[in-house]
């Protein structure tokens, strides 16, 4: 059930976004790479969240309103940047990221931060993510793998 309320709530955010109808403080369409739904198991409510840290995402917490990333997933965040750091294979360890872009880049990081913002248990958190150009899923990349290894996602991932 969660990854078909998921995958309707993403396949209509995408068309919201490529139809312009989300829009950036200047008016201006948004656009994301990905975009991620943290489903609470508990509750089944949906939280998105779209990749991007540099510039506007609304999904991003404000961090001049006092708006943080929640402790349980900083925890996991910084695990994830301290074993990318030290793995000497690790063509990124300077950026403490197993990607070209930093770890709380991605749109699974929004989407669960706001879910937890809202109460969902860390532990029972359903996460799917899409790609807006094609739609398709869009598998966890080796950040989100360190990151949200546990966590409950189509195809077993």
């Amino acid at each position: 059930m969660a990854e078909k309320t998921s995958n309707d709530a993403l396949d209509m955010e995408i068309a919201k976004m490529n139809s312009g109808n989300i829009k950036k403080p200047n008016g201006d369409a948004y656009s994301s790479t990905k975009i991620s739904a943290s489903v609470d198991m508990n509750t089944v409510d949906i939280y998105l969240g779209y990749s991007g840290k540099k510039g506007y995402n609304p999904s991003k917490p404000d961090y001049m309103s006092g708006e943080i990333i929640e402790p349980s997933l900083q925890a996991r965040i910084n695990n994830t940047k301290n074993i990318a750091a030290s793995d000497l294979n690790n063509p990124y360890r300077e950026k403490s990221s197993y990607e070209p872009w930093a770890v709380d880049n991605c749109a699974e990081v929004y989407a669960t931060n706001k879910a937890l913002q809202n109460s969902a248990d860390i532990d029972n958190i359903f996460l799917n993510t899409k790609t807006v150009k094609t739609g398709e899923y869009a598998p966890p990349c080796d950040n989100c793998k360190i990151t949200f290894n546990g966590f409950l996602m189509p195809n077993g991932e």
